[in-house]
């Protein structure tokens, strides 16, 4: 069964609980074939989507949406938030080992490569401009979320997972006794594995943090090539 088909058939049943009813955010793969033939299946884990959805929906902030269809609807007309494009260039540089900034953005094949990508948030419902980990920690234990969580990581299967959780807890909380290391870049890095999963994971940046989206390529692209993150 393709991805998409399995994502699709664990959201009816997850967005079915009263917590979610009416307000579930779909997320995950853009394309089962490109996500497939990409050359390394990366994955970026996000806490909550807090600025999508149509004008009304955000007025509610109640009814649900399909995170995936709206980053590709906007990346069609080239424009997006800004956090949206941190992920186009943090794919790029890892599924092409592209590492000239300045050029990212002179072919469109960039605007390519996300299809070949998943996004995953933990929470799925729409939040606030800043996540609380205590709230998300919460969210994560109550109504099965913890299960759903790791069934849709299982489907997804990556072979990479770019964190911009920006926390510890969060991440020991959701991959039972992962164990970090230090990249050497001052972002740690591990490799998580159980019955079902096999990745490396990089305990990075949100793509919304106000570090200098150059800085924060170019760190990715050296955590990527470097010795530590190969031995994993």
């Amino acid at each position: 069964m393709a991805i998409k088909k399995k994502l699709d058939n664990l959201f009816k049943e997850w967005e079915d609980n009263d917590y979610h009813r009416g307000k579930f955010v779909r997320d995950g793969i853009f394309d089962d074939n490109e996500y497939l033939n990409s050359n390394v299946k990366v994955m970026f884990l996000l806490k909550e989507t807090n600025d999508f959805g149509s004008e009304s929906q955000q007025e509610k902030k109640q009814e649900g949406y399909d995170l995936i269809k709206i980053i590709e609807s906007e990346l069609e007309l080239k424009k997006s938030k800004p956090f949206v494009y941190r992920i186009l260039e943090w794919s790029y540089c890892i599924l092409t080992g592209f590492c000239d900034y300045n050029c990212l953005y002179k072919s469109d094949d960039i605007y390519n490569k996300i299809k070949q990508t998943a996004i995953v948030n933990i929470k799925k419902t729409g939040g606030k401009n800043r996540s609380k980990n205590k709230e998300l920690l919460e969210y994560i234990r109550m109504n099965n979320n913890e299960i759903n969580l790791m069934q849709e990581i299982s489907i997804i299967n990556p072979d990479i997972i770019i964190s911009g959780l920006n926390s510890k807890e969060l991440l020991f909380e959701i991959f039972k006794d992962i164990k970090f290391h230090d990249s050497g870049f001052c972002r740690d890095i591990a490799r998580y594995k159980n019955e079902n999963l096999n990745f490396k994971i990089i305990d990075y940046f949100h793509p919304s943090s106000r570090i200098p989206c150059e800085f924060t390529f170019c760190l990715l692209r050296k955590i990527i090539v470097s010795e530590g993150f190969k031995e994993l």
